[in-house]
């Protein structure tokens, strides 16, 4: 019987790039990797969320976390505009649950978790992790929030709120994994959230947006057809744009022959 663990995020960069993931996650090459700016400030933000929300230190514990961990200054100004831009209401949250790691095991076959399955087929140890940015419980309902920093004006700035009201499929995932963790949480109403924050000094904030069964159901079936498939298929090596910024270029024939790997690195 194998084990595999796959992350949420694993699940999106398997789609995006099976070369990245494999470099990510299984090769892990040591690189002296400069991060772009824009990640850089991106993770201090949920790092700083993650401090202030999970360990209840509320927004000073995460001003405090940018003002003692964050040495480029120019991040830390950055990183301090967008975490001040959070809703207040948030820090107020009782019992927030931020960065909780959560694995459901499942059933490659009927794409259910374990603990449901009657299948009784021999299951192979398939789980799937992921660490939500924030999820509570308000008035009867779950709500799953996902953070996102830009550096964007006011528009633009709302303008990605839409985009990941309407796209935004990470934080299903991490709904679907909240339902299925907790038995408690299957007869509980259970529902989305995006906040975008932008290091300019400005904040988007979404209503909730249902996650219904039927939409848990589909993207269950996604989760559980990905995490399957991967160390199963072939590598398929695609260029685009995004291989310009990738950590990993130096190493990729892809990136190196301008997408056309079967002709080699010669002239």
């Amino acid at each position: 019987m194998m084990e595999r663990r796959v992350s949420v995020t694993g699940l999106e960069d398997w789609l995006s790039c099976r070369q990245y993931y494999q470099y990510h996650y299984i090769d892990r090459p040591e690189l002296d990797i400069v991060e772009p700016t824009r990640l850089t400030v991106g993770r201090a933000v949920a790092r700083a969320i993650e401090v202030g929300l999970g360990l209840g230190r509320g927004v000073e514990g995460a001003f405090e976390y940018i003002r003692n961990e964050i040495d480029d200054p120019d991040v830390r100004e950055s990183a301090r505009s967008a975490v001040s831009m959070v809703p207040s209401y948030l820090w107020e949250s009782e019992a927030p649950i931020s960065e909780d790691r959560i694995e459901v095991q499942y059933c490659a076959y009927s794409a259910l978790p374990v603990a449901d399955c009657q299948c009784r087929m021999t299951h192979d140890s398939l789980y799937i992790v992921g660490r939500p940015d924030l999820w509570v419980v308000e008035n009867g309902e779950i709500v799953v929030y996902e953070f996102k920093t830009c550096a964007e004006g006011r528009s633009g700035t709302e303008r990605k709120l839409e985009l990941y009201e309407d796209w935004g499929i990470q934080a299903v995932r991490y709904a679907v994994l909240v339902h299925d963790a907790y038995p408690w949480a299957q007869n509980v109403p259970i529902s989305r959230r995006h906040v975008v924050v932008s290091t300019r000094g400005f904040a988007a904030v979404g209503g909730a947006i249902p996650v219904t069964v039927d939409v848990m159901r589909r993207v269950r079936d996604e989760m559980v057809s990905i995490a399957s498939e991967i160390g199963r298929v072939d590598i398929v090596r695609n260029w685009s744009f995004a291989c310009t910024a990738c950590p990993y270029r130096g190493l990729c024939a892809v990136y190196l022959t301008g997408g056309r790997p079967l002709e080699g690195l010669g002239p």
